[in-house]
C-alpha cells in the first residue's frame, strides 16, 4: 500500500474561529435553498442558482485506488482536485473511491463535469435535508442516505441539522424529576446527509455533509486494516459492493439508535410495573414523538433498496477494468448483501412500530392507573362519610317527639359515635389496603 504523507497542522485560535464561522455561513446559505416556483429543475453547473453557487467549504478529498493486490491513497483539497483527475489512473485502480468530507460547489462542479453527474442529482446534493432514496440515471446510480447520530450535548451546533432537539429542556420544564433524567434523558438527533454515486468505469463517489465520521473510518478500516483475503471489497474489487458497504455502515447506526430506545423503554416498563407514576407519561409522549419522526425519515430506505436491487446486473466483476462499460452494474454478490441490509431496515421499522404500540399501551395503563387511584380516594372518602350522612339525616328529621334531641349530652354522644364509626372504617380500609395510594 502506498500513501501520500498528510501533515496535520493545528490551526490557531483565530483560524479555528474563521473556519467555524465559514461553516455556519455555508450551512445557513444551504438552508435557504429552495428555488422560486417555476424554476427549471436541476442544476446547470455553468450557471448555478445563486443559493447553490455561494456554497463553499474547504473539503478534504480522499481518493483511494485499489484492487485485490494493491491500494493507494491520495489526500487532495479544493485546489488540487482538478489537476489530479486529469492524470491517468494507476494500473491497480480497478475501483476508484473518491470521498468528499463536505459539500462545496466548486468541488461538485469539477466532479460533475468529469463524471457527467445528472443535474437533478446535483440539485439533490444541495437540498438538505434530502429524503432517503435511490435514483437510477443513464450514467450512474445516485443514492441519498441519512446518517443519524444521538447527541447529548445541549448546545446546538448551527452547522448541523437536527431531526429533533430541545426535548430534554421541555421535559424538565414540565416538572420531570431530576433523579429520573439520567435514565430517561431526551437526546438530540443529528442528521448528516450522505450522497453516493456509482459511476462508470468502477468509480464510487461519496459526499458527506459533515465529514462522515465513523462511516468513512469504518470503510477505511475494511480497505486497509482488514486482511485482503477477509475483505470482500478488496477480494472482489466490486464498485457496487462498495456502495453496499456504505449503506451497511449507515444502517448499523440505525440499529444503535434502536438499542438506545429499547433500553429506555425497558426501564420505563419496569418502573410502571413496580410503581406507576404520572410523570412517566411525559417521557413516553416525548419518545413516541421521536419514534414517529425517525420512522418517517428512515422508513423510505426499504423502498430505496428495492430500487437498487431491481437495477442489478448479474455481471461478474472478475474481468479487467475496461470491461466495466455498463452505466451501473449491481453484481449478484452485491444484490445478495443488499437484501440482507433490507432485512435490517425492515427489522428497524418493525421494531419502531412495536415500540410505538408499547408506548401507547404504557401511556394508557399509566393514565388508567392514575384515574383508578383518584377514584379509590373518592370511594374511601365516601365510605367514611356515608354513615355520618345517615346519622345526620336521621337526627335531622322534623319529628315532634325525638328523645335523643333533648338529651343534655346528646351532641357529645353524637361526636363519640361519629368518631368510633370513622375509626372503625379507617381501620377496615387500612386492613383491606384501600389506603395504599400511588400517585
Amino acid at each position: 500500500m502506498s500513501e501520500d504523507p498528510l501533515v496535520v497542522v493545528q490551526p490557531r485560535g483565530l483560524d479555528r474561529f474563521k473556519k467555524a464561522v465559514s461553516r455556519v455561513v455555508a450551512v445557513n446559505v444551504m438552508k435557504v435553498r429552495r428555488p422560486p416556483p417555476g424554476s427549471i429543475p436541476g442544476v446547470d453547473l455553468d450557471y448555478p442558482p445563486p443559493h447553490i453557487g455561494k456554497v463553499h467549504e474547504q473539503v478534504q478529498i480522499q481518493v483511494t485506488d485499489f484492487d485485490s493486490d494493491d491500494i493507494s491513497v491520495k489526500i487532495l483539497n479544493n485546489d488540487s482536485l482538478a489537476a489530479f483527475l486529469d492524470q491517468e489512473r494507476p494500473q491497480h485502480s480497478k475501483v476508484r473511491w473518491i470521498n468528499c468530507s463536505h459539500i462545496s460547489f466548486d468541488v461538485i462542479k469539477i466532479l460533475g463535469k468529469k463524471y457527467s453527474l445528472h443535474p437533478l442529482a446535483v440539485e439533490d446534493l444541495f437540498h438538505i435535508p434530502q429524503r432517503v432514496k435511490v435514483d437510477l440515471y443513464e450514467e450512474h446510480v445516485y443514492a441519498s442516505m441519512i446518517l443519524p447520530t444521538i447527541s447529548k450535548d445541549e448546545n446546538i451546533d448551527e452547522s448541523k441539522f437536527y431531526l429533533f432537539q430541545g426535548h430534554q429542556s421541555l421535559l424538565m420544564k414540565s416538572g420531570f424529576p431530576e433523579k429520573e433524567s439520567a435514565y430517561l434523558y431526551r437526546p438530540n438527533l443529528v442528521m448528516e446527509q450522505c450522497a453516493f454515486f456509482l459511476l462508470n468505469n468502477g468509480v464510487v463517489l461519496s459526499i458527506f455533509q459533515n465529514g462522515g465520521g465513523l462511516c468513512v473510518e469504518s470503510i477505511n478500516k475494511r480497505l486497509t486494516e482488514t486482511p485482503k483475503k477477509h475483505s470482500l471489497m478488496r477480494r472482489y474489487s466490486d464498485p457496487s459492493f462498495m456502495l453496499y458497504a456504505f449503506i451497511d455502515v449507515i444502517v448499523d447506526h440505525y440499529l444503535l439508535i434502536l438499542d438506545f430506545y429499547q433500553e429506555q423503554l425497558a426501564y420505563v416498563q419496569d418502573k410502571i410495573i413496580a410503581k406507576p407514576k404520572v410523570y412517566l407519561t411525559r417521557a413516553l409522549h416525548m419518545m413516541n414523538k421521536e419514534l414517529v419522526l425517525l420512522k418517517s425519515v428512515i422508513g423510505p430506505a426499504d423502498y430505496a433498496l428495492d430500487t437498487l436491487i431491481s437495477s442489478r446486473d448479474y455481471e461478474d466483476f472478475s474481468g479487467s477494468r475496461s470491461s466495466l462499460t455498463a452505466p451501473y452494474q449491481i453484481s449478484k454478490l452485491t444484490a445478495t448483501y443488499v437484501r440482507d441490509v433490507k432485512d435490517h431496515i425492515q427489522f428497524f421499522v418493525g421494531n419502531l412500530e412495536e415500540y410505538e404500540q408499547l408506548i401507547q399501551g404504557m401511556t394508557f395503563n399509566s393514565i388508567t392507573h392514575s384515574t383508578n387511584e383518584s377514584m379509590k380516594i373518592l370511594a374511601v372518602t365516601s365510605l367514611i362519610f356515608l354513615p355520618l350522612t345517615l346519622l345526620c339525616g336521621i337526627y335531622g328529621m322534623n319529628f315532634e317527639y325525638f328523645p335523643e334531641l333533648h338529651f343534655e349530652m346528646g351532641i357529645i354522644y353524637f361526636w363519640i359515635l361519629a368518631s368510633v364509626i370513622i375509626v372503625i372504617l379507617i381501620f377496615i380500609s387500612w386492613r383491606m389496603k384501600w389506603l395504599s395510594i400511588n400517585h
